[in-house]
This record gives C-alpha cells, structure tokens and sequence, in this order.
C-alpha cells in the first residue's frame, strides 16, 4: 500500500493552474479541463457544455457586452474550480508532460505517490521515476503513439526519490493539434502494486510447485549424484527471472567437499575455494544451525563476509540446510532480484520440503553407492575367491603329493599325482584296499582309516605298499608311499582326506645304501678271504698237481674195488678250483671294475647270449621267443657285461623252470621308451612272491637250495653302473618278468 505523507496548504495551491483573461490561455485551459475529464471518465454536466458553447459563440463574434463578458469568466472560473477539485481530488496519478518527459501537470494524488510537492515535480522529468533498465522501453513506448493510435495503456515500474519501487497501471494520451502536430502527452495511470505483488506471489508459489514436482521427477529418474544436483540448480536457476542457486556439499565437520551452482558462475566456485568451511560463511552457519530456511540481503550486515555479496547486491538469498534422519547433507541457496515480491512461510516451506526430498535422494544415492560397492566387492571376493580356488585347485592338479578325498565309502576326489601313484584310478575303496595295498598292510590301513573317519584321531600317518593297477616297463610293481589322512568338511559333509607321498625312490636309496654297506663289508671279507684263503689254497693246488704226477709215474694201483688215485686226485683239484671261483667271483662283485661303454646294439648282445645257452636250454626243454626292435637305436655298453646279465638272468629263469611240467617258455623283447632302450626277460616259471621282490637284489640272498645269492646282486651291480634300472613284475604266464632300461646317451657319475 502507498504510504501517503501529509502535505501543506502550499502543495495543494501549487497544483492549481492560475487565472487569466487571455483567449488563448482560456482556450488552453478547456483543452486540457476537456482531456483531464476525459480521461477520468466524468461526463460534463449540461449547463457547463452549454457555457462552453455560449463562450466559444461570444468570443468569436466578438459582440459580447462587457457585463456579459464578466457573467461568462466567472462562471467560466467556477466551472473550472469546480472540475480542478475533482480531477486534484481523484485517487489516480494524473498527469502531462512534453516529448521530452518534463512534466507540465500532477494533481495532489501524483505528488503523494512520489513523495514530492507540484513545484518540485512540475518542470523536472518524469524519466526520474523509471528504473533505469526500463527508460529505453518507456521512451520507444511514448514516440510509437500517433494521430491515428493516440492512446496507449501499459504497466510499469516506478521508483521514488527514497528508492521505494511500486508498479502503476497507465493511460498515456498524446494530443495532437489542427495540424497534427504534437501539443503534449497526458496521462493517468493508478497504484496496482498490491495486486502486481499479489499476481507475482500467485506466479512465484507456482512456479515454485512447478520446480518442486521437476525437482522430484528428476530424483526419481537421475541415479547420478552429480547430473542431479546440477539439474536441481537449473531448474531453480530457470524458475525466475534473474535467479541464481547453488548448492554445496559437506563433510561431518562442515567442510564443503563439492559446490554446484547456476547464473553465479565462477564467482561461487571462488567462493567455495577461499570458504572450505560452511563455518565462515555467516548465512550458511545460521543455517547449519537453525531449522528452516534463513532469508539475508547480500547487501546486509549477513552478508558482509561472503564473496558473493559485492557481486550480487541487490538479491534476497534464501539457505536451506539439505538434512534427512538427522543427517547434514550440505545447503542449497536460492537468491532472487528485488523486484520479486517477498517470500512468503508457505514458499520457504515448500524450498525446505525441495531440500528434504533432495538429502532423501544423496541418502538413496549413498545407499545406492553404498550397495554397489558391497556387489563390487562380493563380485570380487568370489572372483578372487574363484580365482583362488582356480590357482589352489591348479596347485592340487599339479602337486607332487597324491591327494585322495573319500566321503561315505566312496571316492569323491584324486588328483593326477594320485592316479600316477595307482598307476590308474581305483574305482572303489574295496579295490583299494584289496588289490593296491600289499596284503601285509592292508589291516593297518583299515584301522588307520576307521580311526580318522570316527575321529579318534584328526591326523595320523603310514607308510603303506602299493601295488600299481597298470603295468608299466619304467616302473617298479612295489611302491612305498607315506600315507597322512585327515577329517575334514567337504562339501557340506565329513570326508577323509589322504594325501599320499611317494617314497619309493627314498626306499630304494635306502635299500641301496643297505646294498652298498654290504658291499663295503663283502669287499672287506673278500680281502681277507683272499689273503687267508687263496694262498694256502695254491700250495694245496700245487701238492695235488705233484702228487698226481707222482701217481701216474710210479703207476700206483689200488685194489681193483677201489677208485683210482690218480682220479681222486683229480676230482679234489677240481673243487679247488671251484673254490678259486667262487672267490674270484666274489672279489669282482665286492670291487667292480669301470665300465667300458661302447656304442652298441644291445640286441647283439641279446643274440650272443642265447647262442652260449643254446645248448643247456635246449637238453632243458626251453622254448625261446624272442621281439626285438629292429629300428632299435645303439646305446653306450659294456658288452660284455650285459652278455654276463642277459646269460645270468636266463639261467636263473631255465632253472626257475625246471619242475614245471607245463610249456617253458622264455621271452626276450626290446624295444624304445622315452630316453631309454627296454630290455624285458620274461618266463613262465612260478614267478616270485611279492614280499621278496625288494629282497632279490641283496646279496647273499637265495631262493636255490645251491645258490650262492651274488647273481642277481651282479646284475644289478652292472645295469647301475651303466645308470640304468632293473625292476621286477609277473610275466603274462604269471612267471617273473625283468625289466631293465638303458639310456640312450651316456650319463654322468651321479646322473
């Protein structure tokens, strides 16, 4: 509402237009009386028009009689009082000014409006009341009225001399002369400030409802913190005219982490960057700690402190804290032009529900990132996890250790190293149990598992002999493992897991540090044999050669019944000399030369042997089959050497035979595997029993009623020194099978 100041008398005098007796200046003032009432709306009484037209009669005739001349100008005067009165009296701004805006005429009410007295007014410029931004437009909107478009009706801005600024709805006339030339403009307009102000409240909570609903259509759609904040700025950048909103994100201490902002530009990022602290911004401090939204001018002593202040005065800035369960989010800010009417609790309400939704939504958000970041970090456990499992599970296949997990009796798992072990899978535990365990263990193993299994005991171990399910040349059929056995969940359930280590070559490095001390021990007997045995036995060699040369010189003869001398001494030369034999042999075994390697074919060797047992296998019935490779690559021997092993192991296989009365069959095969050239002695004897395979080798051990137990122990002696190997298995007649493997190339000491 206007505030209207009391004026004195003078005001009111100054707004009256003086007397005069002038024609011209008479017509001059019906002129204007005629605009003025025409403007208002108020018809001429009819005695007034009639005095009109009696005047206009009188003055151009010139006829009129001086007493009727006075008669008509008092009454001319009264009718002017009396029609000034209402137009000064009339609640709207009335007045007339000249091209250039100089004002010629206000009445009372145009004076109260702008605080001013008619003098003041009356020859100053009217371009004074026009905000400056709107002069141009005013001056383009007074030059377009014409003769024929005289009449303008506008709404515009003023401003008093105190800086109020008000909005006035206007009438604008321009009076044209005979000629058409302009006389003045005349004008009347009324305060509509209250309603313009109500108009812009009504346009500015819609605008506001309009922003909330935007705001909250794009929350339900923009998953991204960043778009939607940015997008929430522009929506209430772009819901008024000369608005500007930022809004900062904060830590628990009130620090701003981030800033957005729309129509401040970089001046706000200026700001955040010299105000990392909410603190020190006086608004946003009184926001972080009051509820509601906290209204401050940047020009104000609020403000005094902000960066922004300078730059934007003028604007109403608005600062909501974004809170939601109790949790600070950061502030929004929304600052408007002081042209905007003033903002009311309903609209500051609605900008505190915007801000709700919009610490709802960073919640969501957050909660959002939060679920993210647990799937993305579930997703890379189980990544990791499978890949852990894909490298623990590589780590398994590719173990030197077996591995064996049984669950209720069966076989749930064996990895690679477990089949090699078996050469082959057992397919049940009873075939395990039964047919590769050595019997002598198979009961320790039963007990070993049913006390793991009942969980008597969590771990234990056991040294176990197995027999492979599958033949192979290179292999031996005994093997040592060292079983450890375990209870564990598998699965969901109780399983057994055996882990199985290989020791066989451990077994054999002991068995042949077992052998070699022996030898050392042998070679150590052989010496002392030889120095107490073999001399005293030459000079009894010596006396029975004499002795029987005296016999057959002197023709000696005994009683016919009895046998002759000469013969028994014969016969007691030829144990002799079987006793230099035998400690011949033994001295070899016991101190084994070096080996002389030759590249040779070893199927010459196979060939040499059977000729020089030819003729014994034949008086024994031995039957010979023989396979040997003829693409048979040479390999570095002794040749005479593996002629002594081949002929020693086929004697001991024609003598293995003697008492069978089925076919006797010996088989000699040769063949390449790998690096190696096989030699395999099979027969169809009765075979050797398990449990003395690993003895056979030792010396001095016998199955012969005669023997003396260094042959095989030659045998292998020999194979050794040419780094090969020598193993035992059943022939396919059930017999023994010697397999024996040479390498190719020659191989050094310790190889």
């Amino acid at each position: 509402m206007l505030k209207h100041t009391k004026m004195d008398t003078q005001t009111t005098d100054s707004c009256r237009i003086k007397n005069s007796t002038d024609p011209n200046t008479i017509n001059d003032q019906q002129d204007l009386l005629s605009a003025m009432v025409k403007a208002t709306g108020t018809a001429l009484s009819a005695d007034a028009a009639t005095l009109m037209r009696y005047s206009e009669k009188t003055v151009s005739t010139g006829n009129i009689l001086k007493p009727l001349k006075t008669r008509r100008e008092n009454l001319l005067h009264q009718s002017l009082e009396r029609y000034r009165t209402i137009v000064e009296d009339l609640p709207d701004l009335i007045c007339c000014f000249q091209k250039d805006g100089t004002l010629s005429y206000v009445n009372r009410c145009c004076c109260l409006h702008f605080n001013q007295r008619a003098e003041e007014l009356i020859g100053s410029t009217f371009f004074q009341f026009i905000p400056e931004e709107d002069r141009e437009i005013v001056r383009n909107r007074i030059l377009s009225l014409t003769l024929r478009n005289p009449i303008i009706t506008h709404e515009q801005r003023t401003i008093d001399p105190d800086g109020k600024r008000s909005w006035n709805k206007w009438t604008l006339q321009a009076r044209f002369d005979e000629n058409g030339q302009l006389i003045e403009y005349q004008s009347i307009g009324r305060d509509i400030t209250d309603q313009k102000e109500s108009d812009l409240k009504t346009l500015q909570l819609n605008a506001i409802i309009d922003t909330a609903g935007r705001i909250s259509r794009l929350i339900a759609r923009e998953k991204n913190r960043d778009l939607l904040l940015k997008g929430v700025c522009q929506y209430l950048h772009e819901a008024f005219i000369d608005a500007r909103a930022w809004i900062v994100l904060t830590d628990d201490a009130a620090n701003i982490t981030t800033g957005f902002e729309a129509g401040f530009g970089e001046d706000f990022f200026k700001m955040i960057q010299s105000q990392r602290s909410c603190r020190s911004i006086p608004c946003a401090q009184n926001a972080l700690d009051q509820q509601g939204a906290i209204m401050a001018m940047h020009s104000d002593s609020l403000c005094s402190n902000c960066p922004l202040a300078n730059r934007f005065s003028g604007y109403t800035g608005m600062t909501v804290r974004m809170q939601f369960d109790g949790n600070i989010y950061g502030l929004m800010t929304v600052s408007l032009t002081d042209h905007h009417p003033g903002i009311s609790d309903q609209e500051q309400n609605l900008f505190t529900h915007i801000a709700s939704d919009i610490a709802l939504a960073l919640h969501s958000i957050e909660l959002r990132r939060e679920h993210q970041r647990a799937e993305t970090a579930q997703r890379r456990s189980e990544k990791e996890i499978r890949e852990g499992g894909d490298q623990f599970q590589k780590l398994v296949e590719n173990s030197l250790v077996g591995i064996m997990v049984i669950k209720d009796g069966k076989f749930v798992y064996k990895n690679p190293e477990c089949i090699r072990i078996f050469m082959g899978s057992p397919a049940s535990f009873d075939q395990l149990v039964y047919k590769s365990i050595h019997p002598d263990d198979a009961s320790s193993f039963c007990s070993f598992y049913q006390d793991i299994a009942s969980d008597q005991h969590h771990t234990e171990e056991i040294r176990l002999r197995l027999y492979p399910l599958k033949n192979n040349p290179l292999e031996k059929d005994v093997r040592w493992v060292l079983c450890r056995g375990s209870l564990v969940m598998y699965q969901g359930a109780q399983a057994v897991v055996l882990n199985l280590l290989d020791i066989t070559s451990k077994k054999h490095l002991e068995q042949m540090v077992i052998i070699n001390n022996k030898m050392s021990s042998l070679g150590r007997i052989a010496t002392g044999i030889s120095h107490e045995i073999r001399n005293p036995l030459s000079t009894i060699n010596v006396c029975l050669s004499v002795l029987k040369r005296y016999c057959l010189e002197m023709n000696i003869r005994v009683d016919e019944d009895r046998p002759d001398l000469s013969d028994i001494i014969t016969d007691m030369i030829s144990s002799s000399n079987k006793i230099e034999s035998v400690i011949h042999k033994v001295i070899d075994f016991a101190k084994p030369g070096i080996p002389r390697l030759i590249r040779t074919n070893i199927n010459h060797c196979i060939c040499n042997a059977l000729e020089l047992s030819a003729v014994a296998l034949k008086k024994m019935g031995v039957h010979i089959h023989t396979e040997l490779d003829e693409q048979l690559p040479e390999c570095f021997l002794d040749k005479q050497s593996i002629i002594q092993i081949l002929i020693n192991l086929i004697t001991n296989a024609a003598e293995a035979m003697n008492e069978n009365l089925k076919d006797k069959i010996i088989e000699i095969t040769t063949s390449q595997l790998h690096h190696f050239v096989i030699v395999t002695v099979s027969d169809s004897g009765p075979g050797i029993p398990p449990d003395r395979r690993n003895k056979i080798f030792d010396p001095f051990f016998t199955t012969k009623k005669n023997g003396s137990g260094i042959g095989l122990s030659i045998c292998h002696r020999i194979v050794t020194d040419h780094r090969g190997f020598i193993n035992i298995s059943t022939s396919r007649w059930k017999g023994a099978k010697f397999i024996m493997g040479f390498p190719l190339e020659k191989r050094r000491q310790g190889s």
